[in-house]
């Protein structure tokens, strides 16, 4: 992503905070941007981990794609925007400035217990989380002062060397008189994300290589006064329970009930907000609500809440 992209992007959310916002309120009606897995439930789960801090120093925001079939299937979302999002600058919100990043840099080693305290690495990724604590720091995000997104695991990993040999770019190039786009070259031989119930079957009845992930969030800050590390790990239904549940992948349950659960806010009447608001901007009573119903479709969290631990191995 050039310099002006990325900047359009940012600015881009601004205008929907400003512009979009006060059209939404003159109708007196209201939209709510990022409303998926991540964003979405993440910014929920973010909130929930912010709100155990007296004061926020540092989110970190973390996903890591464990799901592998034995057949070739890298992603289990649009490629298409899995393959943009991996040759695109990362956002991130550092020192209270927006800054880019370069994708697949400053990589972090974490040990969970959803890989046995096996080292698991995660890189910059452009997501959307980062800008929006950016703007929101003050009122939802306790003065937070850094935000990151970071990704790892299955598409990370295929992704990357692709990256890193040129085959992500969409310069054209000429290859023995051909006229060749790398990137679309690479989408072209790339499966699509299964979506229909018989072909996810195919998939789970061939054999998983894995069907694990981690969803982890860690919020370093102040509580009474003592520096503290509340780290948060999302639950939720892998790709064979998902498929037991709704014949789907865990991909698209987290996905598709994490939009629904917003839509359930409005139904129940707990939206109140007027204008346009991204997920992260629900108040308290909102984001308990949300949690409680993500735990009747079988998405949970724990969260533990550490003394003594400040920001470390957050830049790689």
């Amino acid at each position: 992503m050039d310099v002006n992209a990325y900047d359009r992007w940012v600015e881009g959310i601004k205008y929907m905070y400003t512009g979009y916002d006060k059209k939404f309120a003159e109708n007196n009606t209201t939209a709510i941007i990022g409303t998926g897995s991540a964003p979405g439930v993440m910014c929920v789960m973010a909130r929930k981990a912010v709100n155990e801090l007296d004061e926020c120093d540092t989110l970190n925001m973390m996903v890591y794609e464990g799901v592998e079939a034995k057949r070739f299937l890298p992603f289990w979302w649009s490629t298409d925007v899995a393959l943009a999002d991996m040759q695109e600058d990362a956002f991130a919100f550092e020192d209270c400035k927006q800054i880019r990043t370069k994708p697949f840099s400053r990589k972090i080693t974490r040990r969970w217990p959803e890989y046995d305290m096996q080292p698991v690495t995660l890189c910059e990724h452009a997501h959307d989380e980062p800008v929006y604590v950016g703007f929101n720091r003050e009122k939802y995000f306790k003065g937070c002062r850094n935000a990151y997104f970071k990704y790892g695991g299955v598409g990370i990993q295929f992704a990357e060397p692709l990256y890193r040999a040129g085959l992500l770019s969409w310069d054209e190039e000429e290859i023995d008189g051909q006229k060749v786009v790398p990137h679309e070259l690479v989408l072209k031989h790339v499966p699509m994300a299964p979506k229909d119930p018989e072909v996810i079957k195919e998939i789970i009845d061939e054999g998983l290589v894995s069907d694990g992930g981690a969803f982890v969030i860690e919020a370093y800050g102040k509580k009474n006064g003592k520096d503290v590390m509340v780290e948060l790990h999302l639950n939720a239904p892998g790709l064979v329970e998902s498929y037991e549940r709704a014949k789907m992948t865990g991909e698209m349950y987290l996905t598709g009930q994490g939009a629904f659960l917003y839509t359930k806010l409005f139904v129940n009447d707990m939206i109140d907000q007027k204008g346009l608001i991204s997920s992260d901007m629900l108040d308290d009573k909102q984001v308990e609500q949300y949690i409680e119903w993500a735990k009747e479709l079988g998405i949970t969290y724990t969260i533990e809440i550490k003394e003594g631990v400040v920001p470390t191995d957050l830049h790689g």
